[in-house]
């Protein structure tokens, strides 16, 4: 049961105007940010989300989130894919080497 102050609230509400508001699209799917969590077992999540943020992709956010000991990576689909494969690729050169 929800406390009375909630009830009241909700009440309240000017749902007639909700109703009026014009409805907004969503963004297209190709328009939608990426978002990926990492959770991290042997490293701080401070510590990797730094070293990240310096090496990231103009766009590309990333973010320590404590609590999980996670690395949030957020940005424009295309270019963290761009920056997943110069990952990869430079990760297969290095071990060819």
């Amino acid at each position: 049961m929800l406390p009375r102050a909630v009830l009241i609230a909700l009440s309240c509400w000017p749902l007639a105007s909700l109703a009026q508001a014009p409805a907004e699209q969503p963004p297209a799917e190709d328009e939608r940010p990426a978002v990926e969590v990492i959770k991290l077992a042997y490293a701080e999540a401070e510590e990797v989300a730094a070293l990240l943020a310096q090496v990231a992709p103009a766009g590309v956010t990333v973010v320590a989130y404590p609590a999980t000991n996670s690395v949030i990576i957020a940005g424009d689909p295309a270019v963290l894919q761009a920056w997943d494969a110069a990952n990869q690729a430079e990760q297969e050169q290095g071990e060819q080497e």
